[in-house]
């Protein structure tokens, strides 16, 4: 199947075709020399709040009533966009419509900041969002000694990291962090699994009363009666299946630990709580506090610092304030 795909930018005020069917034209004067892009406002008010509102078919703007009184391919209704970077401009038309081949693999950083003052501008944040490969930027840091981006980078990682078919540690990026520091992704990672593991483990020992260390966990509807044992039974089995089924247990362990910790979070936030099974046992619903536990051990892991590597110890840069 042929891809239709647009030309280097054309010469001041002549059309540049971004959608061979649009239905519009924007244009952008930038230096005193203006340009012309031919694009489809459903796309546009498909990706941005911003166009929509002014261009969508309830709107009541007076873009969006020219819009839809011109009519045919001869007389497209044309748009002006004051102060846009022309070159970012164009780039963003290009992603919008889907015609990544014409863009460029690399951006310089001065155009990566219009893009972000272009894309906040029309609220394209969601459509455009970035894959930002943290590998790269974790390397950079560990070169040249940023503590701060360091920090933050290998904690998104410890958070990312899966276990490939290979049986080794994977930022899907395929691009090699340095050894030391994947050996220490992986025991704050493997630390964070076995935590949560243990807290699964704890809290169905506690509800079986074979815990030798905690109070056990009983229904708080009050004296030995039927419904009590109904209750602890019925929340020991539903959890000790849940647990089973998302692999928490000993037998399950490895597998789940191939995943990252934020799958590992998903599982436990789409648990719903056992309240509604038993009526009038509203208050021994543990799945609650379960979930809240887990959620402050995932979220409360947190990043490598350089100075635990003795051969980076030297090269930390000295923290910069700011006005």
């Amino acid at each position: 199947m042929s891809r239709h795909v647009p030309a280097p930018v054309t010469p001041s005020g002549e059309l540049e075709i971004i959608c061979p069917s649009g239905d519009m034209i924007i244009s952008c004067t930038t230096s005193g020399k203006n340009h012309r892009f031919k694009v489809s406002s459903q796309t546009l008010c498909t990706a941005s709040s911003v166009f929509r509102a002014m261009l969508g078919p309830t709107s009541k703007f007076k873009e969006a009533q020219d819009l839809r009184n011109y009519g045919g391919a001869d007389k497209l209704y044309e748009i002006p966009l004051e102060d846009d970077n022309l070159k970012v401009l164009r780039h963003i038309l290009l992603c919008l419509h889907l015609q990544n081949l014409a863009v460029p693999n690399t951006i310089s950083f001065e155009e990566l900041v219009q893009a972000a003052v272009v894309t906040d501008k029309y609220d394209l944040g969601v459509a455009l969002r970035l894959d930002w490969a943290y590998d790269n930027w974790l390397l950079v840091s560990w070169v040249f000694g940023e503590e701060t981006i360091f920090n933050k980078v290998s904690e998104v990682l410890i958070h990312k990291a899966v276990i490939d078919e290979d049986s080794y540690l994977s930022f899907g990026t395929g691009i090699i962090v340095p050894d030391s520091v994947s050996r220490a992704i992986s025991i704050q990672r493997d630390a964070a699994f076995d935590s949560v593991f243990q807290v699964c483990g704890r809290l169905l020992e506690q509800l079986a009363g074979e815990s030798e260390t905690e109070l056990p966990l009983h229904c708080k509807y009050g004296g030995e009666t039927d419904a009590q044992e109904v209750c602890d039974t019925f929340q020991y089995t539903l959890l000790r299946r849940r647990f089973t089924k998302a692999g928490l247990l000993p037998e399950g362990i490895e597998t789940a630990r191939l995943d990252d910790l934020e799958h590992l979070w998903r599982i436990f936030a789409g648990m719903t709580g056992t309240r509604g099974y038993l009526e009038g046992h509203y208050n021994c619903d543990v799945t609650a506090g379960l979930k809240e536990e887990v959620y402050k051990l995932i979220v409360g892991v947190k990043g490598l610092e350089l100075a635990e590597f003795p051969s980076r110890a030297g090269r930390l840069v000295p923290k910069r304030g700011f006005p």
